[in-house]
C-alpha cells in the first residue's frame, strides 16, 4: 500500500481531538462539540483507520504462519514498547510515591494492563485494540475467502451485533468501528468523488457529538448514533486516503509529524493535564492551559517516539540501524506507522 499524506494526518488530527476535549472537559472551552467526552470521536477515528490499514496492508496477501507471524510482530513492534514503557512507570511512580503520577496502576491491576486485559483512565482503548488484533485473522480469512463478498459478510456482523445482542461491553459497541475500516478498506473511491466526500463526512463529525446527540433528546449510548458514526468515520478514513484536498490539509509536514507522534500523545497527555490541574492555577485560563498542555504533550511525546517507539520499533522489526537525522514521518514507509 502506497503511503497516504492524507491518513498520516488523519491519526494526528483524531489523538489531538481527544487532548482538546480532554482540554474541554477541564476548562469548558469549545463544550458544544467536544465537551461531555466528545473526545470518543477520535478514538472511533483510531479503531476505524487502525483496522483500515490493516485490511490493505494485509488482507490481499496469502493468510499462513509467515504473514501471521509479520501481522502480530508489526503489531507488537507499534503498541508495545510505549505503552509497556508508560504502565510500568506509573506502577513504580505510584508504589514509592503513593500518587497516581500518570496513572493509578498498583499491585491489583499490573498484571491486567500489561497483559491487555483492562486499562485505567485512557488506557481504556488498549485492550480493545489488542483484542481486535486477537481476532483479525478470522477477518482475514472471510475477505481472502470471499473476494467482494466478504464486506457484505463483515456488514451482516455489525448489523447483527448493533441490533440483535445486548451491547453490554466496550468490545461489542466499537465492533462496527473496526468492522467499518476492514469494510472501508475492501472499497475505493476515485479523487473526484472522494474530495466531495471527506468535506461531507468531515462535516456530519458534528452529528455523532455527544452533545449535539443529547440536545435532540436521544442517548449518547445510543445504537443508531454508534452506526451512524460508523458509516461516517469510515467513509472519512475512506476518502482521507485519496483525496487531494484531504492531503492538502492533513499531509502537510505538521499533521505528518502529530500522526506520528500520535500514541505517545494519546497516552502522556492524560498525566500532562493532571499535572498542571493540581499544582497551577492555569486550568482558570482556559486558553493559556489549553495552549500549555499541547505544547507540553508535544515535546514530551516527541521525546518517547525518538528514544523509546522510533528505536524499539526498528529493533522489534529487525532493523537494528537507528536514523535521527529526519525527523519527518513523510520519508517512512506507511507500513511502519500502522495504528
Amino acid at each position: 500500500m502506497e503511503r497516504s499524506a492524507g491518513l498520516d494526518g488523519l491519526r494526528g488530527f483524531a489523538a489531538f481531538f481527544v487532548v482538546i476535549a480532554h482540554i474541554t472537559n477541564q476548562t469548558k472551552i469549545l463544550e458544544l462539540i467536544t465537551g461531555n467526552d466528545g473526545g470518543e470521536t477520535g478514538v472511533m477515528i483510531f479503531f476505524t483507520l487502525s483496522a483500515f490499514l490493516m485490511g490493505r496492508l494485509y488482507a490481499n496477501q496469502p493468510i499462513n504462519e509467515s504473514s501471521l507471524i509479520s501481522f502480530y510482530r508489526h503489531r507488537f513492534s507499534r503498541v508495545a514498547p510505549i505503552y509497556i514503557s508508560v504502565v510500568l512507570l506509573a506502577y513504580c511512580a505510584y508504589r514509592y510515591f503513593g500518587d497516581p503520577v500518570l496513572y493509578q496502576i498498583d499491585n491489583g491491576n499490573l498484571a491486567k494492563h500489561l497483559m491487555a486485559v483492562e486499562g485505567t483512565s485512557v488506557l481504556w482503548t488498549i485492550p480493545l485494540e489488542v483484542h481486535f488484533y486477537l481476532w483479525f485473522p478470522l477477518s482475514w480469512l472471510v475477505i481472502r475467502s470471499y473476494g467482494n463478498l466478504s464486506w457484505m459478510i463483515l456488514l451482516s456482523v455489525v448489523i447483527v451485533v448493533d441490533l440483535f445482542l445486548p451491547i453490554t461491553n466496550e468490545d461489542l459497541l466499537h465492533l462496527p468501528f473496526f468492522i467499518g475500516g476492514l469494510i472501508a478498506s475492501r472499497l475505493s473511491i476515485s479523487q473526484r468523488y472522494g474530495n466531495l466526500a471527506f468535506v461531507i463526512s468531515v462535516l456530519m463529525l458534528l452529528l455523532i457529538a455527544p452533545n449535539i446527540w443529547l440536545a435532540i433528546g436521544l442517548h449518547r449510548n445510543d445504537v443508531l448514533r454508534f452506526a451512524m458514526a460508523a458509516v461516517i468515520v469510515g467513509v472519512l478514513v475512506l476518502s482521507a486516503s485519496t483525496s487531494v484536498l484531504a492531503s492538502r490539509i492533513l499531509g502537510n509536514r505538521v499533521m505528518s509529524y502529530l500522526g506520528a507522534i500520535s500514541f505517545s500523545a494519546y497516552l502522556l497527555h492524560w498525566p500532562i493535564m493532571r499535572a498542571l490541574t493540581l499544582n497551577t492555577s492555569l486550568a482558570a485560563h482556559p486558553l493559556r492551559y489549553g495552549a500549555t498542555v499541547i505544547m507540553l504533550t508535544i515535546i514530551v511525546s516527541s521525546a518517547t517516539f525518538f528514544f523509546i517507539e522510533r528505536p524499539a520499533r526498528r529493533i522489534l522489526n529487525g532493523s537494528m540501524k537507528l536514523q535521527f537525522g529526519n525527523i519527518w514521518p513523510s520519508n517512512h514507509k506507511q507500513g511502519d506507522r500502522l495504528a
